[in-house]
């Protein structure tokens, strides 16, 4: 089984975070790894082509989104300095743009998909695009974007995510009302957005947070939170955490399918991520959202439904090996 990075993140009462620990969970051992270069949370990481690691996007202080890039190199150990990913002068339309917590692709010529919001004027709505961007290496640069997605009100469209399957690129897409999803033939050009609903129509509930995919060989998957689910005493509906198979022809959730991935002990789960880690299994993490900005007590008496703050691992086991990612020989 592969060893897994973490970096960054935020926890009270330190703040932003510039941690970084490399963990075997067959050892069941932590590993040291030098601290990131920035502080910050809500960040993407992606194993490139040669072993190394890239993180892109995510919030610093202040809760700035930006799309900064940083590498890791397990051979040496060692963090490059991280640089702002250089955008394209467009009468300001990408002044503020960044990538948090979503999911892109390598290509198998080495370029990279990555699904950014970006907001073309100063307090107004988010917009989503994907950027093409090449990497040498050392330095990731922008090519060229695809189509600007945008809706009206609930702040527009942010935290894109995504995934390739059965040759065609879907992406999923955060509202403050609900979840929208669309696909296309190239990872740049999308068809018109829909709302996510079930199979029998009903909508799916999900709002104001983000949604992530686990692709599977034999089937498409989203990892979400929603409303209806005895959980109005929940922020935003945020826990507990679904997992359900995706009808890719239809784009919808097939009700059927759905299962809590990571349960709701009475606080939200915070921002979270999905990947495949072996052909065999897939995890999703979260963490309980424990803060004195909501509860002045937290942390200093146990919750009435035990939530403690836990970091939360979700182990999706395949009945059957994802190949996906096992070798082409």
């Amino acid at each position: 089984m592969s060893t897994v990075l973490v970096v960054g993140g935020y926890a009270q009462p330190w703040g932003w975070l510039d941690d970084a620990g490399m963990y075997d969970p067959v050892q069941d051992r932590w590993m040291v790894v030098p601290p990131l270069y920035s502080h910050g949370m809500n960040h993407t990481a992606t194993v490139m082509q040669d072993g190394r690691v890239l993180v892109a996007g995510g919030c610093i202080g202040g809760g700035t989104f930006t799309a900064r890039v940083e590498i890791f190199d397990p051979q040496t150990n060692a963090w490059t300095a991280w640089r702002e990913l250089e955008m394209p002068e467009t009468a300001g339309k990408f002044r503020r743009v960044g990538c948090g917590c979503s999911q892109w692709l390598v290509q198998a010529d080495g370029t990279l998909l990555v699904p950014v919001q970006f907001q073309p004027e100063p307090g107004g709505d988010y917009q989503v695009t994907v950027l093409c961007c090449s990497f040498d290496g050392r330095e990731m640069k922008y090519l060229k974007h695809g189509d600007e997605l945008a809706i009206e009100g609930g702040r527009g469209f942010a935290e894109p995510s995504v995934v390739l399957f059965a040759g065609k690129y879907y992406l999923t897409l955060r509202n403050d009302a609900r979840a929208y999803v669309t696909v296309g033939d190239d990872g740049l050009h999308f068809a018109p957005v829909q709302a996510w609903t079930f199979d029998d129509g009903q909508d799916l509930g999900s709002y104001n947070t983000q949604a992530h995919w686990l692709a599977h060989s034999d089937g498409l998957f989203l990892t979400y939170t929603r409303r209806g689910a005895n959980n109005d005493h929940i922020a935003r509906n945020r826990a507990p955490l679904f997992i359900a198979q995706v009808d890719p022809e239809r784009m919808h959730v097939i009700r059927s399918t759905e299962k809590v991935l990571l349960p709701e002990r009475g606080v939200m789960l915070g921002n979270f991520g999905a990947a495949a880690i072996t052909a065999h299994e897939s995890w999703v993490t979260d963490a309980e959202f424990i803060s004195r900005l909501v509860d002045p007590l937290a942390g200093t008496r146990p919750h009435p439904r035990g939530a403690d703050g836990t970091v939360w691992l979700g182990r999706v086991k395949w009945s059957r090996p994802n190949r996906f990612l096992m070798p082409s020989w």
